[in-house]
């Protein structure tokens, strides 16, 4: 459903937002080069995670419909591999981890796109605001958050409507529960 992508595109935002604190609380400073990396391997999870719901509907569809997620996945390591060498040549275990996330988004495209085409989804709002929380928190954290005063206040905002996914997924389990009990009585 577009709200509960939207609700997990703010939880990303905050890892990605927090990505070089949360290693250097744990790890030390020794480890804050490697939050570029954390930053761009835990966009691409968003990505690969979004896919989930059109893999599955696409999995229990016909024969070409079943093969989508597979020839996408496979497209998309294509070009991650093809990216590998000149984006790791260039910018490094950054740029490693960049070719996976352009891996995965393009692997995560065929099937969203197969899955909004054959069920005539009209989720393109909320699609493009969760990419764009993301991209943001990304971009923001990568090459802007020196620059951003209010980078403590974004990553709150996004806290606290990361707790709308944690509520929401509470009242789901409740509802589920109850319709269990009602169906087993």
């Amino acid at each position: 459903p577009p709200r509960r992508a939207f609700r997990m595109a703010t939880a990303f935002a905050v890892g990605i937002l927090i990505a070089r604190d949360v290693l250097v609380l744990f790890f030390g400073t020794a480890y804050s080069p490697g939050a570029a990396v954390l930053q761009v391997l835990l966009a691409a999870t968003y990505l690969a995670v979004i896919q989930v719901a059109a893999v599955n509907v696409l999995s229990s569809g016909t024969r070409r419909e079943v093969r989508i997620p597979v020839f996408s996945a496979v497209a998309g390591s294509l070009l991650g591999l093809a990216l590998l060498i000149p984006l790791g040549t260039w910018f490094g275990s950054a740029g490693v981890g960049t070719a996976y996330l352009i891996a995965v988004g393009a692997g995560a495209a065929g099937p969203v796109i197969a899955a909004w085409r054959r069920y005539d989804m009209h989720w393109a709002g909320p699609l493009i605001r969760s990419l764009a929380v993301v991209s943001a928190a990304t971009i923001l954290a990568l090459v802007g958050a020196d620059y951003v005063p209010a980078k403590p206040l974004i990553v709150l905002l996004l806290v606290a409507a990361s707790f709308d996914l944690a509520s929401a997924s509470l009242r789901a389990a409740a509802y589920a529960m109850g319709h269990a009990a009602r169906l087993l009585r």
